[in-house]
């Protein structure tokens, strides 16, 4: 596994979260994202993915995108 002192946990609120992670991924040099998703999105990429995370799919570069249910 990934020792503990390797691990950043990191909340916060915004209306454009998923600008947020970007600008928090580029400041904090993370070799890895992690989000969740959520349920209830209108188009069939949004619902696989949904909106935050198809941003982030498109936009983050140089770290992994883990995305979870």
């Amino acid at each position: 596994g990934i020792p503990d002192e390797r691990i950043d946990f990191v909340v916060k609120s915004s209306k454009d979260p998923a600008e947020l992670i970007l600008k928090e991924a580029a400041k904090g040099q993370y070799a890895a994202v992690a989000v969740g998703r959520t349920k209830g999105k209108t188009t069939a990429m949004e619902n696989i993915f949904g909106s935050v995370s198809q941003t982030l799919l498109r936009k983050l570069e140089g770290a992994s995108l883990w995305i979870s249910k």
